[in-house]
């Protein structure tokens, strides 16, 4: 409160006014659905980029620090004759820009751990030939990347986001690159 005194000299208050938070998001546990593509690709050329539909749990211990759990189910035709799937497992760590404004880009960074399944021929650009990966494995690996939430009222929020993942297990003889990109689009519930 901060006191003013009149011509008369007696005491006017008015209250100090601070702006108002849009969102405040300290303690709250989310849960939310995503859809976006899996892109990788194999030595010598031959990239591909596969539909992916997930879940991710969310929990912001203070504003600017989001703890995720994301799961991801990625497949070539999403039938019994599918040449790749790929189910990457994320634990992330979000650190949020403005987190108590209604847009908040923020930055990613966490572990990957990808159950794939491949059975794919593919053109290798660098042979001229073609060639066929038969992978079945879980790959391991950091990743990180950036994204941005739009909030919908206090409860909900809307992300985009792109991650880059580096593999560092790759085995030898692993026709597949080392690395993958996602890009996402996701709908969340804030409790």
């Amino acid at each position: 409160m901060v006191v003013n005194r009149t011509v008369s000299g007696q005491k006017a208050g008015r209250a100090d006014t601070k702006p108002t938070r849009a969102v405040d998001r300290r303690g709250d546990f989310g849960i939310g659905m995503s859809a976006g593509s899996y892109m990788s690709g194999y030595d010598g050329g031959g990239g591909y980029g596969d539909m992916g539909l997930g879940l991710t749990a969310r929990f912001r211990p203070v504003e600017s620090v989001g703890l995720e759990v994301a799961y991801s189910h990625s497949s070539q035709s999403w039938d019994d004759g599918t040449e790749r799937i790929n189910n990457p497992l994320q634990a992330s760590v979000n650190l949020y820009a403005f987190p108590w404004t209604r847009v908040s880009p923020y930055a990613t960074v966490g572990l990957t751990w990808n159950n794939r399944q491949i059975n794919d021929t593919y053109y290798d650009e660098s042979t001229g030939e073609f060639n066929v990966a038969q992978i079945s494995d879980t790959q391991f690996g950091p990743h990180a990347g950036l994204g941005m939430e739009f909030a919908l009222g206090d409860s909900a929020a809307l992300n985009f986001e792109g991650r880059y993942v580096n593999y560092l297990d790759r085995e030898e003889g692993d026709l597949s690159s080392g690395d993958a990109v996602q890009g996402t689009m996701g709908l969340s519930f804030y409790f």
